[in-house]
């Protein structure tokens, strides 16, 4: 019979730090709580007289990935099965056990078998290829294992990129938020896949042989979008829109990406298996899986979906995405926390990022005969002091301005949440950690404005600007280069470099706090920094420059190359030493603020 070519959809391999190998603590519980009913199953139901004859007894777990959740199962169902040999005092007739490790051929079977357990009970078989098909001779195995695997598509349907089709899923990535045209579609492959599954495992088991499927599903009467794992997928849905928005990826390639699982109900896959004919349910329950924590439900997408994802959208972007996804993990678990105490929210937030202090740069800097006059640089965190106090205090003067114009609008009571990047020191303290020369001490690396700032001098060093840029400016112009990743075309004028400034202030809590009480109109709820991980350098320069592109051109005009300078300051940080931790002072933090008025 002529086999169906299957997508393939492998899990992150290897053992590193985004593999599935450290990232599928939440699929383990699962594996672990299944433990007890598949024990019972056997205890109860499986019949060791239908292998009268068997000397071998043959276990496949399907969709076994790289491990070591799938050694969990396997030695659960040998000890199992030895332990109700020996209850029938049939000890004597133990069988060897014969484990087959299925999945992808794109599967990291190199470590899926570098990690086996020495003291094993069973003999070790890998198979490559799709579940959906025939995998083994007929009638040759006594137990089938999978899971969180069945969930699977074997394809994308056609019907899903399809502009012309009423299940065209545009701007989103999956069915639990989507039309009713696009769950169906959803709900027919699942359907069309399972019925293939059953299939092909009915004629490979033997008569009275035992299958345990352990699938990720929506309790009855649930709503799709009200189920756990398809709120995280949403997400990175929501997260990969926020990037077209932004240009650092293209809309149609969001319009043309689809999850591809489906998370059937109780009710569905009762149906589907009476449908197929070939098997009985014998048990079907819920397992208490509890919610895992932002951080691991965001690992647990990169290292399931992470391919995926790269593999359709490039790995330029990948980083940023998962930095994007955690961070709006976070920020979602504490307001979540906040409408579950307190009352109704508001949340003025993007998904990302709101920033508070980008109405305006401070007039003082770009004045020559201002004490604050930020000549030759663009930001104030390496600046005189006078360039920070001017920063300072037009923070100030907009956070005012932005809880005024929140209170007049606002219901009394009601909540304002908002995400900001923030310094975890005070800014005259973060404006002094250098040396005279404007090198930046080892131990005390800061937040990423003044890393960009001190890549300036790092590139001096060991690159000739004059190749870029007219000689006369080198100085002035280096920093435009570095700070904002671009290539100078042809000449820029000195005044150019010194009327640009950097319009972002990242507040200290102590700030925040003195504003909102200088305010008066709002009281401080929350106020929690959210972890985060030091985005590689080409997310990074990605990030910098979907923030900053486009007021750099307006500034600056077509006498920029945005392309040259940004792959260049990529390049530089992943030269230089200084390319790891330049976030360690600084963090996002989420505000909660309640009306008093």
């Amino acid at each position: 019979m002529e086999k169906q070519e299957a997508v393939v959809f492998p899990m992150n391999g290897g053992s590193g730090l985004h593999s599935y190998a450290r990232n599928s603590t939440f699929q383990r519980k699962g594996v672990v709580l299944a433990t007890q009913l598949i024990n019972k199953g056997i205890g109860e139901k499986l019949e060791l007289s239908n292998f009268a004859g068997s000397k071998t007894f043959r276990v496949a777990d399907l969709g076994c990935s790289v491990g070591p959740n799938t050694f969990l199962a396997v030695q659960n169902i040998v000890d199992s099965v030895e332990h109700k040999y020996k209850r029938q005092a049939l000890g004597h007739l133990i069988p060897e056990f014969q484990v087959f490790f299925n999945d992808h051929v794109s599967n990291d079977f190199n470590q899926l078998f570098a990690s086996l357990p020495p003291k094993r009970r069973y003999y070790a078989i890998g198979v490559p290829g799709s579940f959906y098909d025939r995998l083994f001779p007929s009638s040759s195995l006594h137990f089938v294992h999978s899971s969180f695997a069945a969930q699977w598509f074997s394809e994308v349907p056609k019907e899903l990129v399809d502009k012309t089709s009423p299940a065209w899923n545009k701007g989103r990535i999956h069915y639990s938020n989507s039309s009713k045209e696009v769950v169906e579609c959803y709900e027919a492959q699942f359907s069309k896949d399972m019925h293939r599954f059953l299939n092909a495992r009915a004629q490979e088991l033997m008569h009275g042989g035992f299958m345990a499927l352990v699938l990720p599903a929506c309790p009855d009467g649930t709503p799709h979008n009200q189920v756990f794992v398809n709120k995280t997928t949403e997400l990175l849905g929501v997260c990969l829109v926020d990037m077209a928005k932004r240009g650092i990826i293209s809309e149609e390639k969001v319009d043309t990406f689809n999850h591809p699982q489906y998370l059937p109900t109780f009710k569905q896959m009762e149906a589907i298996v009476e449908r197929n004919g070939h098997f009985n349910i014998e048990i079907m329950e819920s397992l208490p899986l509890e919610k895992p924590s932002p951080s691991v439900a965001a690992g647990a997408v990169r290292a399931s979906l992470g391919p995926v994802v790269e593999k359709h959208f490039g790995d330029e972007s990948f980083d940023e995405l998962f930095d994007l996804l955690q961070a709006t993990e976070d920020a979602k678990e504490l307001i979540q926390k906040a409408i579950d105490e307190k009352l109704e929210i508001i949340n003025f937030s993007s998904p990302n990022t709101f920033r508070v202090a980008d109405l305006g740069v401070p007039e003082g800097v770009v004045d020559k005969s201002s004490p604050s006059w930020n000549k030759g640089r663009i930001h104030y965190s390496i600046s005189a002091d006078e360039v920070l106090k001017s920063y300072e205090a037009q923070y100030f003067k907009d956070m005012h301005r932005f809880l005024s114009a929140r209170a007049q609008e606002i219901v009394h009571g009601g909540l304002i949440a908002f995400v900001v990047p923030a310094s975890q020191m005070e800014p005259h303290i973060l404006n002094h950690v250098y040396a005279h020369d404007g090198q930046l001490p080892k131990s005390e690396r800061n937040c990423f404005w003044e890393v960009i700032n001190i890549m300036i001098y790092e590139i001096e060093k060991d690159f000739q600007l004059h190749n870029f840029l007219p000689r006369p400016f080198e100085n002035l112009h280096r920093i435009v280069r570095c700070c904002t990743g671009t290539t100078v075309k042809g000449t820029i004028t000195e005044e150019k470099v010194d009327s640009f400034n950097i319009p972002v202030h990242n507040a200290c809590a102590q700030q925040v706090e003195e504003v909102v009480k200088s305010n008066g109109r709002f009281s401080i709820k929350i106020m929690e920094s959210l972890p985060h991980e030091n985005p590689q350098p080409r997310a990074f320069a990605s990030r910098l420059r979907a923030g900053l592109g486009g007021l750099i051109i307006q500034h600056y005009g077509d006498e920029i190359d945005l392309d040259k300078l940004f792959n260049l300051y990529c390049q530089k940080l992943e030269e230089s030493s200084l390319s790891v931790p330049y976030l360690n002072l600084e963090s996002n933090k989420l505000y909660l603020f309640y009306s008093n008025v």
